[in-house]
C-alpha cells in the first residue's frame, strides 16, 4: 500500500481515468524518504460518492456482459443500494483498524470518517 500512495494519484471510477489528484489533499501527515516514497502516511483519503442513484442506474444500463450484463433498476433502488453501501462502510470505519500496511506502532491513530 505504501508503494501505491508513493506513486502518481489518480481520481477514477469503474477503470476509467479522470485525471491526476495532487496527493496533498489526500495524503495526511506524510513522511517521505529522499526519493520520494512514503516511509509512512497518517492518514490516506478514499472519496465515495453515495448520492448519485441515476448514475448508478446509468452504470447499470451499460453494464458489459462480462460483468452480468445490464439491469434495469428504479432510482429509488439506486438510492436505496447507495444507503446500504453507506451503512456497511460506516460499519466498517469502526472495525478493527490494523494492517500490515501500517507503519505507525500506535493504531488508535489510524481512524476512518464518513460524510454524508
Amino acid at each position: 500500500v505504501r508503494a501505491a500512495v508513493s506513486g502518481e494519484c489518480f481520481a477514477w471510477d469503474g477503470g476509467t481515468i479522470y485525471g491526476e489528484v495532487n496527493k496533498e489533499l489526500v495524503v495526511g501527515s506524510a513522511k517521505a524518504n529522499a526519493s520520494g516514497f512514503y516511509e509512512y502516511a497518517g492518514a490516506v483519503q478514499a472519496v465515495f460518492v453515495l448520492s448519485n442513484g441515476a448514475a448508478v442506474q446509468q452504470r447499470l444500463r451499460a453494464r458489459p456482459e462480462t460483468a452480468g450484463g445490464a439491469k434495469e433498476i428504479s432510482l429509488e433502488e439506486a438510492m436505496d443500494v447507495l444507503e446500504a453501501m453507506k451503512a456497511a462502510l460506516e460499519e466498517s470505519a469502526v472495525a478493527e483498524q490494523a494492517g500490515p500496511w501500517e507503519s505507525d506502532p500506535d493504531p488508535a491513530r489510524v481512524t476512518r470518517t464518513l460524510h454524508s
